[in-house]
């Protein structure tokens, strides 16, 4: 499998596209598959500015 159909398949998992790109391509920056996933994780509405994220907060 090369990258690109492994980063289609962790999209096609549920993760963002900036997760599944980053965690196939990552190592090659020195980044190990967790710390990308975490990293990309905060742009699953992509770069656009004045757009506000409105994270859940969980109920005890």
């Amino acid at each position: 499998m090369n990258k690109s159909e492994e980063a289609l398949n962790l999209f096609s998992q549920g993760f963002n596209c900036a997760q599944a790109i980053l965690a196939v391509f990552g190592d090659e920056f020195g980044l190990d598959k967790e710390a990308a996933l975490k990293m990309a994780c905060g742009f699953i509405f992509g770069a656009r500015p004045n757009l506000t994220m409105i994270i859940p907060t969980p109920v005890a």
